[in-house]
């Protein structure tokens, strides 16, 4: 399980294996303190905004977590996830392996509070081992909305070994 702390906010950093690779030009994900999923104070992670500088047209900014070592049977993923964007344009994406998933609604835009999303996938991936991102993009015209998305406690199941868990 992967959650988001106070120190994570602090030191502006993400934890475990989650990274934010070069991406289209939104400031980036960041660790943000707010009304979490469960309707209580904490930290999660935002998209996209550096204090009050809204996102540019036609950028991105991803979120990845790499080489997830998943059981034979496979496995499923969840998370919860908000979004305050311009509706059916500035979307959350999810993907899998590379592959975009449009399942449980995805990708989402609009104003959606808090929601729990889970996907299962099979064990073939590359030697075992899975990739998942998600991204939120602005399209090329006006803002609506705060222009974010997004995540809380990310869960995956079927993960192999302990080491492999402890990274998570």
């Amino acid at each position: 399980m992967i959650t988001f702390t106070r120190t994570n906010r602090d030191t502006n950093t993400l934890p475990g294996a989650l990274a934010v690779p070069t991406s289209g030009g939104l400031s980036n994900w960041r660790v943000v303190e707010g009304i979490d999923f469960n309707d209580r104070e904490s930290f999660y992670l935002q998209s996209g905004m550096l204090d009050d500088q809204a996102p540019f047209n036609s950028q991105y900014v991803d979120l990845v977590l790499t080489g997830v070592a998943i059981a034979e049977r496979g496995g499923e993923i969840e998370f919860y996830f908000r979004i305050d964007s311009e509706e059916g344009t500035d979307k959350l994406h999810f993907f899998i392996d590379g592959k975009e998933e449009r399942r449980a609604g995805f990708p989402v835009s609009g104003q959606i509070a808090w929601k729990q999303a889970r996907f299962a996938f099979p064990e073939r991936a590359h030697r075992g081992r899975h990739d998942f991102m998600w991204r939120y993009k602005k399209d090329s015209s006006h803002s609506m909305g705060q222009d974010v998305a997004c995540l809380d406690r990310i869960i995956i199941y079927g993960v192999v070994g302990i080491e492999e868990s402890a990274r998570l």
